[in-house]
């Protein structure tokens, strides 16, 4: 019975766009179920998808299959008149806040009578893909769980201007999941607005309401605001299925993902290989490579992020998704004889050693060269893996022994990172495609590596934007013991370094405060916990000092860091009783003095004026 379950339900599954999915149906999240977690790499991977497929339906000669994306299986329970959802409410939910931004921006035109046709009309579909009519009222079509319905409701139902949705329904007071649902619909309401104005990402985007009124008066605007909810509702495929109940969709995973995906695109790389070169190479002659392709990487499964590293490097930026079908293409094109096997693989090879040495500051090829080795391991550690493919190209095309143009480009980066993504906390992930064009450049000989020190110098937020944000900065505890380690290390001189010893890092007022500070914090209405991983609140110490002092009073604490001698505790320990949210900012704007006296990642060097 069971089996003939399963055989149904896979039998079951079909093919329905967006448009279709949600224009026939009512879902709701049960209120328990895992709330929305959607972060920025997510949705921009979706924007990218919905671009694509814009593209390819504006050309007059189009291939098919690109005018469509596979969006993934979704599952459903029916209930009364709803569907109740198993798997797809990350999606769903996406697609909704994505379509009412493009709403919100419509209707911001309805009254100044400047709407194209076709842009009245879409509103209108957009109304009914995401309201139901009942009794003459409109009811959204999708209800969350209760951590984000309140929230996600307020977005969807009101009809404020976008600009004032995102700056209301903004601010400390919501959760970090609340926060998420507002990021995708800023996220993509400052994706359309940076396409309309051709705006530059790195580009700081500011716009008031009257500007963003003139510019969707543009038939240029409305023209792609209108091609953009069609490649939606019309591009975007899902599978789609409904269970009689969710103990069949636990064990259909379980069932489809035992092996798991990890290892896929390695199996597909492999066993291609074997068919491609079989036969003329001997099939010895192709396993040994492969022993020392993964022995290089240390195992298969970070084979993978090498593979994507080497093509981002050597050819265009592509996604993870796409890594075997783009490596299958340029190795189909190679000719399949024993000379040229050696060819391909002996370069391989010489990427992956260079790969293998990029991850790890401790390898061979960084002796003798310091310098170096204290970069590779700074970056390492604060886990920038997304550059790679840049750092990659440089050292492949280095002809210079002492690598003074590669050491630039590292110290460059280093300080575009720590500024734009451990200090203002931007995302990583967001200038992947600069870095495999910089790279692919490279190896061309289009540019050099000083130009592309140049451009990163450009794209470096300048001190303005960085210092005001010290201020108030939170900081996990891995980048806490990096920042103030290396501040500290600058002031050392003599005195013994603790990078490399990787501090433990203590919080100044502790995680569990004893009563009588926890009486003060009340008296003041201070709220603590708001303050714990403040810059300002966080030191460094040995492992045994930070067990000793635990949870004893400030005035107890500041002789012991005093004692420490590390000169982060003596420049920054305060001569006061008490340690509260007045002493963290002090403190904190004496940890911005000693960066900026030492000019710790370009401070002082990157200024507007």
């Amino acid at each position: 019975m069971e089996e003939k379950s399963f055989e149904n339900i896979i039998g079951s599954f079909k093919p329905i766009n967006i448009g279709n999915l949600f224009k026939n149906n009512q879902f709701f999240v049960y209120y328990n179920q895992r709330v929305y977690f959607w972060d920025e790499e997510k949705l921009e991977e979706l924007w990218e998808d919905i671009l694509e497929i814009m593209e390819e339906r504006a050309k007059e000669r189009n291939e098919f299959y690109k005018l469509y994306h596979f969006f993934g299986p979704m599952f459903f329970v029916p209930s009364c008149k709803s569907l109740k959802i198993l798997d797809g409410q990350q999606r769903i939910t996406t697609i909704s806040l994505f379509l009412r931004v493009i709403y919100d921006l419509i209707d911001e035109l309805r009254e100044t009578g400047s709407l194209s046709r076709e842009a009245m009309e879409i509103s209108g579909k957009i109304k009914e893909l995401l309201f139901d009519k009942k009794e003459g009222k409109d009811i959204k079509r999708i209800s969350l769980g209760k951590r984000n319905e309140s929230h996600y409701s307020k977005l969807m139902i009101t009809n404020n201007h976008p600009l004032d949705k995102i700056s209301q329904y903004a601010g400390p007071s919501f959760s970090k999941t609340e926060k998420r649902v507002l990021n995708c619909y800023k996220f993509f309401f400052d994706k359309i607005i940076q396409e309309l104005i051709n705006k530059d990402e790195k580009s700081d985007l500011k716009i008031d309401k009257k500007e963003l009124t003139l510019l969707l008066k543009e038939e240029n605007s409305q023209k792609f605001i209108v091609n953009l909810f069609n490649s939606i509702i019309n591009g975007l495929y899902i599978l789609f299925t409904s269970v009689p109940s969710e103990d069949i969709i636990y064990k259909m995973y379980e069932t489809l993902n035992q092996r798991g995906e990890k290892l896929l695109t390695i199996d597909l790389f492999k066993n291609f290989l074997f068919e491609k070169f079989e036969g003329p190479v001997n099939s010895i002659t192709i396993n040994n490579f492969w022993e020392e392709l993964i022995r290089i990487c240390e195992e298969e499964e970070k084979l993978k992020f090498f593979l994507r590293c080497f093509y981002l490097s050597n050819y265009n930026f592509i996604r993870e998704k796409e890594l075997f079908n783009f490596i299958k293409e340029k190795i189909s094109q190679e000719r399949t004889n024993d000379e040229n096997f050696k060819i391909i693989t002996d370069f391989i090879l010489k990427e992956a050693n260079l790969y293998s040495a990029l991850k790890d500051h401790e390898d061979i090829f960084w002796e003798d060269k310091p310098q170096l080795i204290d970069l590779i391991e700074e970056l390492n550690y604060l886990g920038f893996t997304q550059p790679l493919p840049l750092f990659l190209s440089s050292l492949s095309i280095s002809l210079d022994p002492s690598l003074y143009e590669f050491r630039k480009l590292l110290q460059s980066y280093l300080n575009f990172a720590v500024r734009r993504f451990t200090l203002l906390g931007e995302n990583p992930s967001k200038f992947e495609r600069k870095y495999s064009g910089w790279a692919t450049d490279l190896r061309a000989g289009k540019k050099n590596v000083n130009q592309i020190v140049e451009e990163i110098k450009e794209i470096t937020p300048f001190d303005e934007e960085v210092v005001p944000r010290i201020i108030g900065l939170k900081l996990s505890i891995k980048n806490a013991r990096y920042i103030l380690s290396k501040i500290n290390d600058s002031f050392a001189s003599e005195l013994p370094k603790v990078w490399k010893n990787k501090p433990t890092v203590e919080h100044i007022i502790p995680k569990n405060p004893n009563s009588s500070l926890l009486k003060i914090f009340k008296e003041k209405e201070i709220d603590y916990e708001d303050l714990l991983d403040r810059l300002g609140n966080l030191t460094i110490l040995g492992p045994s000092e930070n067990r000793e002092l635990g949870n004893i009073d400030y005035s107890l604490k500041r002789d012991k860091y005093l004692k420490t001698k590390i000169p982060i505790n003596l420049e920054t320990t305060l001569d006061v009783e008490l340690f509260l949210e007045k002493e963290v900012e002090e403190r904190e704007k004496k940890i911005l003095n000693m960066i900026q006296k030492k000019n710790l990642w370009g401070f002082g060097f990157y200024r507007k004026n």
